[in-house]
């Protein structure tokens, strides 16, 4: 009996030092001979879970289970609960891990929920949210938060799904010293995030960040409202100012490139970015989605969709990294990959806006403006003071017959809660194109741009001036837009497109002259 002691104690030392197929290998001798020798129960359930352990780290998950299933049947009946849950929680990780959530949900749920530790209760949550069963997920999350109320990433899981922050958990803060309270406030500004009081949020956030002064995690909580609100100008201060810090620092930093990509449009700063969060870490999805910005705007989509698919193999939930991968899929015409995307990204994420601008365009392109106009009116119902989402349900309006008569009432809307939005200006401009009143285009544009002197607007103004053959007019737009950017592609594309139909013009303007001084000899012949 102390020899099998004895070698335990060997492998256990084994194990500790990571070398598992020595490990495994010892054991798998011992079991052998468990299995010819009357030994006591107790030494048995260990070795068949050791076994199972090694198992694990080598990621061989089915036959793990196989061996800890084993390890409880050796189990005495009696007195040995804690073990037994013990081992329930490592069958449970392997089901999860191997993806079979039901599995994995079912033994979690057999751990009787008195002696269930915090870290099952997370993992029920997350497969609640998996499967689709948000009722059960803000039940465990609840749980979770009893047990560990201090944990802002369980707080933030259930108010997501629409967990409320009552009284009854408040009390849970009435203990905590004084340094710690700021925590309380900065849960009841993330509470309103996902309750679409996004200004509201901003503003307790800076309210918290004006008391700890350049906090990154505070600083990022800011960014990420403007982003969600559409302000990508002060989205982008926030996030570098956050960089400038902590360079480092790499959460949310795939969000910064892709507002960097949006706001810059200097595909050479995207790439820099991405080149220095992949010298970080390249285990981060962040860092493969910041490669993804890149190679899109480079127009490599080969490229970004290999960059995305090593991202979502990190971290298949990752929303960002679904939402860019839904982008590609409608750059190559693939609507309805797309939905899939943009619907998986809203289940982790249910208040992403770009998520449901990207469902309203896959809907847009399928010619369904049903579909489109249903998810415009959740998104603005849930934010009924967003510019963004009043935009967005603007966009479904021009594809519907009957609700065209209206974009103009949207717009004026929008201008009233933020008259410098630029996206507004953009898309009812288009409209106005569209409905062939260009006149009124130019007569917007050239409003807006006297207020917000922009690259867009101008490269948006030069291609209307261009498409009516006024090339002067084109050419001194995009090149003001290429004085604001000095790599816009937009603005060298239009300054080429410009040159060419002026060089077309005046081949022309020649010709004619040439025609005209002919008949005129004829005539004096």
């Amino acid at each position: 009996m102390d020899i099998y002691k004895d070698t335990l104690n060997k492998v256990k030392v084994l194990i500790e030092d990571e070398l598992y197929s020595s490990a495994e290998l010892l054991l798998s001798y011992i079991i052998f001979q468990l299995q010819n020798k009357n030994i006591k129960k107790c030494v048995t359930y260990e070795v068949f879970s050791l076994f199972a352990d090694c198992l694990v780290k080598k990621k061989e998950y089915k036959r793990a289970i196989n061996y800890y299933t084993q390890s409880i049947e050796y189990i005495p009946k009696t007195g040995y609960d804690h073990i037994i849950n013990t081992i329930k929680e490592k069958i449970g990780n392997c089901y999860y891990k191997s993806k079979d959530y039901i599995q994995a949900k079912r033994i979690f749920e057999s751990i009787n929920y008195l002696n269930r530790p915090l870290s099952v209760n997370i993992l029920l949550g997350k497969i609640s949210a998996q499967i689709g069963d948000l009722r059960y997920k803000i039940l465990y999350y609840k749980m979770a938060i009893r047990q560990q109320p201090l944990a802002v990433e369980i707080w933030t899981e259930y108010i997501k799904y629409g967990g409320k922050v009552d009284d009854t958990l408040k009390t849970l803060f009435v203990k905590d010293i004084d340094n710690i309270k700021f925590l309380k406030d900065y849960i009841e500004a993330t509470y309103k995030i996902y309750n679409g009081q996004l200004n509201e949020a901003k503003n307790s956030f800076q309210v918290i960040n004006s008391k700890f002064h350049q906090n990154i995690y505070t600083l990022k909580a800011i960014a990420d409202c403007y982003y969600r609100l559409g302000n990508n100008a002060s989205a982008y201060y926030s996030f570098a100012q956050l960089h400038s810090i902590d360079p480092l620092f790499i959460d949310q930093m795939d969000v910064y490139s892709s507002i960097m990509k949006e706001c810059c449009n200097k595909p050479i700063l995207v790439n820099r970015l991405a080149d220095e969060l992949i010298r970080i870490t390249e285990d981060r999805p962040e860092s493969w989605v910041a490669m993804t910005h890149y190679s899109i705007m480079k127009n490599d989509l080969e490229s970004a969709m290999s960059f995305i698919d090593k991202a979502l193999s990190l971290d298949n939930y990752h929303y960002e990294a679904l939402i860019q991968k839904g982008n590609i899929f409608l750059l190559q015409n693939k609507p309805s990959n797309a939905i899939k995307c943009f619907r998986t990204a809203l289940v982790y994420d249910p208040v992403n806006y770009a998520a449901y601008e990207g469902l309203v365009d896959s809907y847009s392109y399928l010619n369904k403006p049903a579909e489109a106009y249903t998810i415009a009116k959740k998104a603005s119902e849930m934010m009924p003071k967003s510019a963004r989402l009043l935009t967005l349900l603007g966009k479904t309006f021009t594809i519907d017959i009957e609700l065209k008569d209206k974009v103009h009432l949207i717009f004026n809307k929008v201008m009233e809660i933020d008259p410098q939005y630029e996206p507004a200006v953009l898309f009812y401009t288009d409209f106005l194109m569209n409905e062939m009143k260009k006149d009124e285009a130019i007569e917007l544009l050239e409003k807006y741009l006297k207020a917000n002197d922009t690259e867009k607007l101008n490269i948006k103004l030069g291609n209307i001036y261009l498409q009516i053959e006024d090339y002067m007019k084109a050419l001194d737009y995009f090149q003001k837009a290429l004085q604001l950017n000095s790599e816009s592609e937009e603005a060298k594309e239009g300054i080429e497109n410009t040159e060419k139909k002026m060089a077309g013009s005046d081949d022309n303007d020649n010709d004619m002259q040439t025609n005209n001084d002919e008949i005129m000899e004829e005539s004096y012949i």
